[in-house]
């Protein structure tokens, strides 16, 4: 997730410096969007994991 916090701060700065900028607006939902679609990647994969016994991290 190192990547992820990394954009995230990009976008952060570029919205200062383009505060009505609707394409950093597009680019902060996308993250939005990104980061709720891996959660859910990473649960699903923990749920089939420990329903197959599988042991991980």
């Amino acid at each position: 997730m190192d990547e992820i916090d990394k954009l995230e701060k990009i976008i952060d700065a570029l919205h200062e410096h383009f505060p009505y900028d609707r394409r950093v607006d597009g680019f902060k939902t996308l993250l939005k969007q990104t980061k709720s679609r891996l959660d859910r990647l990473v649960s699903n994969v923990a749920d089939f994991m420990k329903k197959e016994g599988i042991k991980g991290e």
